[in-house]
Parts: C-alpha cells; sequence; structure tokens
C-alpha cells in the first residue's frame, strides 16, 4: 500500500511539475505579448504626439499665409489707388497743358 501512494505521489508531482514548466513557459510569453503590447502602445502615443505638433504648425503655417496675404492685398489696393490718383493728375495737368483759352479779341498769328 505505500509502494502505491509513493507511485501515486510521484505521478502526481510530475504532473505538479510538468503544469508548472507549462504555466512557466506560459509565463514567458505573456510577458513577451506584454512587452510587445506596450512597446506598440508606446509607439501609438509618440505618433499621436507627433500628428499633434505637425497640425499645430499646419495652423501656424495657415495663419502666417492669411496674414501675409492680407498684407499684400492691402499694399497692392493703395498702390492701385496711388497709381490712379497719380494717373488722373498727369492727365488733367496734359489737358490743361495744351488747353486753348479764347481771348477777347481773334486774332491769328501767322
Amino acid at each position: 500500500m505505500l509502494y502505491i501512494l509513493c507511485i501515486l505521489y510521484n505521478v502526481q508531482l510530475k504532473i505538479y511539475n510538468t503544469l508548472y514548466i507549462i504555466l512557466l513557459y506560459y509565463y514567458h510569453y505573456l510577458s513577451l505579448f506584454q512587452s510587445t503590447i506596450v512597446n506598440v502602445e508606446k509607439n501609438i502615443n509618440e505618433m499621436l504626439h507627433t500628428q499633434h505638433w505637425s497640425r499645430s504648425r499646419e495652423a501656424r503655417d495657415l495663419n502666417l499665409l492669411l496674414d501675409n496675404n492680407s498684407y499684400v492685398q492691402t499694399w497692392s489696393i493703395a498702390q492701385v489707388a496711388v497709381i490712379t490718383l497719380t494717373t488722373m493728375i498727369q492727365v488733367y495737368f496734359v489737358r490743361k497743358l495744351f488747353d486753348v483759352k479764347p481771348s477777347g479779341h481773334s486774332k491769328t498769328r501767322i
């Protein structure tokens, strides 16, 4: 009877040892899987940070572009107004230069 108990105990011990080895094997692969998941999460967070930074730069560049466009349009309109005013003044003085005023007596010069 004692011999059978020893054999049963030995068999159970072998089963427990096998189960323990299997559990250690799975624990090792689970820890590798966990470290891979942590690494992927870190990379995703880094990409999200990069995308946020890129969006903020894009918004800043768009605002700068719109401000420059407004500045150029304002000065272009001002230059067009100055050129138009200058042209009108020149036309006035050129017409005044060639304007013939009739005098009280009309003599023709020969």
